[in-house]
């Protein structure tokens, strides 16, 4: 962690950051893959 790293972290970096909110997204999509249907290059 930065602090055990002893890095300065103020408090105005973290208000800078936002959370990262996946609630409504998925994360790693909804792909529907069809092998038969191979387009042209």
């Amino acid at each position: 962690m930065l602090s055990e790293q002893r890095e300065v972290i103020l408090q105005r970096h973290i208000a800078a950051l936002s959370p990262y909110v996946n609630r409504h997204i998925k994360r790693y999509g909804d792909y529907v893959v069809n092998l038969h249907n191979i387009p042209q290059p």
